[in-house]
């Protein structure tokens, strides 16, 4: 992890997709990514779970900022919210 890197809290991130899904769809998405390499969990100085992107998922961060048209949904599909 770099720890010049911001990180994200996860309850952030539940509270911003509420709407769009529930909190198991982000969960699930969080877990995968961080067992895909691309997400580093750790325990910050106050005992709270946060994420770091690994070197890797620096790599397929920048690659998205650059092609934006990658994260569209084409499918228009429906999660299921909690």
């Amino acid at each position: 992890m770099n720890p010049e890197q911001p990180a994200f809290d996860i309850n952030y991130i539940l509270q911003q997709t509420k709407d769009k899904f529930g909190s198991e769809v982000t969960n699930s998405a969080v877990s995968n990514l961080v067992q895909k390499g691309l997400l580093e969990q750790y325990v910050d100085e106050n005992g709270n779970f946060r994420f770091a992107l690994t070197e890797e998922g620096e790599k397929v961060a920048d690659f998205l900022e650059s092609n934006p048209e990658m994260l569209l949904d084409d499918n228009d599909e429906k999660y299921e919210k909690d």
